[in-house]
């Protein structure tokens, strides 16, 4: 107000202020901090506000003004007391917060180097404020870091020994629950703690015969075996406990110097040890019986060489395998390219010998990636050019992609691979064949692979047959003798039908009895573990690589499964966004940090 009057050229004789907050009023009498400003009476506030034009027509603030205007300044109560009810809504309800933060110098700094030089600086400060005849300039010397390593001991030991310091300055023995009592410490000439042990006799230096005692969770004691492991070139266990015996003690320190060492970013980019977790369950497709080749898993094998004519031209050839996810029975087709033509080609002729499925399953390859494409296409073509094009429309195929480099999501058909690959070779071997031979031996193989038996082998000679994928297919193994013709018998057909029938039955129940109790068990990856976190910094593993230069990653997102366990993650690299799964990651111990 001063500054306001102190502008005019004619001095005021007397000033009133208005204001249309009674809380400003109060605010004059009372400390500002208590109130919050907010005025209903400002006639500017209507259209500011937002009122509509016709609530402007006849709104008296915005034409008039305030009421107090109208009034005598004389009859105006300026400084008003508070009524009781105001009074009782100006309790404050104030909440002490308590910030645990260790100012301590020990806690200021990662590195034991840079700790004890700043030890070393804060005690010459203090010498050459006391002592300005003998102030100490220069660089620090082996005497001053020497007496700083000596100055932080003491803090470390007084903060976790205090009671053996005591007891030991009284030349008492320390307590019998002491976790020093072993180590009979005894204070040396300047008061720290050291092992009193059984080697005072010994030919050795003073520091390995009785070294200091330090606790094995302080953070010094951090700073100082990560000085000592870096300081041996990132040394194993061993080496690193070599080094800190010969001037510490260490409590416990094998595992204090193995935790330390397994969070070390630079040793674990080195072992890059992937991350794993418990075995899912079996997907539903896997233990509801259907009939074969309604969910068939397909990948392809090779590549193999083919001869091309009579000459000796070359050409590749691959082998697709589908593999029916309930009887694991398999079908195989040679094809000479991985397009996707030549595999809807391959996926017509197995339609066409086997049946439609309801679901084809496959990992994230371009060749299936583009067929999907191109069956969709085919479908919706399909449905407005023939009449059964709805019925296909209605059960079309759907198709499932594993996530990226997870070969273990199709474990199935990876072990039928390895199978087809394990008769080739042996059958085969370097030997190049034509098309047509090539398609030839993969029949036999399919015979073959479709008579292994699912269950395990009984050596009773009054047990059944083994239960095999042919079962499924033909009512007996593929490769078995055939059995003589049953035309001639008397018996009707109907009651042949229901022979066939009650033998199909007991094939699938025989499935169920005998086949799926075998999947009950988790051959590996037994153990539920901690998943990884959103943040999480992790390698992306790459066989092709070394291990120091595997990519760098952090997880921004989660794909949980159905049975509440995260085994899939999308990661950011410096070049996008990729889906990997658990087993491709490499954490690293680094907390993550918060946006």
């Amino acid at each position: 107000m001063d500054s306001v009057a102190n502008s005019f050229l004619i001095k005021p004789e007397s000033v009133y202020a208005f204001t249309d907050s009674t809380v400003v009023l109060a605010w004059l009498k009372d400390d500002p901090k208590r109130w919050n400003t907010y005025g209903t009476l400002n006639s500017a506030d209507c259209a500011s506000r937002g009122l509509r034009p016709e609530e402007l027509v006849n709104h008296e603030l915005w034409w008039i003004g305030p009421e107090f205007l109208k009034n005598k300044i004389q009859d105006q109560f300026i400084f008003q007391d508070l009524p009781t009810e105001a009074l009782r809504e100006t309790r404050k309800n104030v909440t002490v917060l308590h910030t645990g933060i260790d100012t301590s110098l020990l806690h200021k700094f990662s590195s034991f180097t840079k700790l004890l030089r700043v030890t070393a600086y804060c005690k010459r400060f203090s010498h050459n404020t006391r002592k300005k005849a003998e102030r100490q300039l220069t660089f620090l010397n082996s005497d001053e870091l020497r007496n700083a390593l000596f100055a932080l001991v003491n803090i470390v030991q007084q903060d976790a020994f205090s009671e053996e310091i005591e007891l030991c300055s009284k030349n008492k023995p320390v307590s019998v629950k002491s976790r020093l009592r072993s180590l009979k410490p005894f204070l040396d000439e300047i008061g720290l703690l050291r092992v009193g042990g059984r080697l005072r006799h010994a030919k050795i230096e003073n520091g390995r015969k009785h070294p200091l005692i330090l606790p094995n969770n302080h953070v010094f004691t951090k700073l100082i075996i990560d000085y000592e492991h870096l300081n041996n070139l990132h040394g194993g266990c061993q080496n690193v406990l070599a080094s800190i015996h010969r001037r510490f003690w260490i409590l416990n320190s094998r595992d204090a110097v193995s935790r330390k060492i397994r969070k070390c970013v630079r040793c674990c980019r080195v072992r890059a040890e992937t991350a794993t977790q418990m075995m899912g369950d079996l997907s539903s497709i896997r233990v509801i019986p259907q009939r074969p080749f309604m969910k068939v898993g397909v990948d392809y094998a090779g590549p193999i060489m083919l001869r091309r004519g009579k000459g000796n031209a070359q050409q590749k050839g691959y082998i697709t395998i589908f593999i029916c996810m309930v009887t694991r029975a398999m079908h195989l087709e040679v094809v000479t390219s991985i397009t996707s033509e030549a595999f809807m080609a391959v996926l017509k002729r197995f339609i066409s010998r086997r049946g439609l499925p309801s679901d084809i399953y496959s990992d994230c390859g371009k060749t299936f990636v583009g067929s999907n494409k191109e069956l969709q296409k085919y479908w919706k073509v399909q449905a407005l050019q023939h009449a059964v094009g709805l019925f296909l429309a209605e059960k079309q195929i759907r198709w499932h992609f594993n996530p990226p480099a997870s070969p273990h999501f199709g474990g199935l058909w990876e072990a039928g691979i390895r199978s087809v690959k394990f008769h080739l070779r042996r059958t085969v071997g370097t030997m190049i064949c034509t098309y047509e031979d090539m398609c030839t031996m993969t029949s036999q193989i399919e015979a073959c692979l479709n008579s292994r038996p699912i269950t395990p082998m009984s050596c009773d000679p009054n047990d059944l047959e083994a239960l095999t994928p042919g079962h499924f297919l033909i009512g007996d193994a593929l490769t078995s003798i055939p059995e003589p013709s049953l035309q001639e018998e008397p018996e009707s057909h109907l009651t042949k039908w229901k022979k066939l029938q009650k033998t199909v039955q007991q094939f699938w129940k025989r499935w169920s009895r005998e086949y799926l109790s075998r999947l009950q068990q988790r051959p590996k990856w037994l153990n539920l573990k901690p998943s990884l976190k959103i943040g999480d910094l992790v390698l992306l593993k790459d066989e092709r690589l070394p291990t120091l230069k595997w990519t760098l990653a952090r997880i921004v997102e989660a794909h949980t499964g159905l049975d509440g366990v995260t085994r899939v993650f999308t990661v950011k690299t410096a070049n996008g966004l990729l889906k990997r799964p658990l087993v491709k990651l490499s954490p690293l111990p680094i907390e993550p940090t918060e946006d």
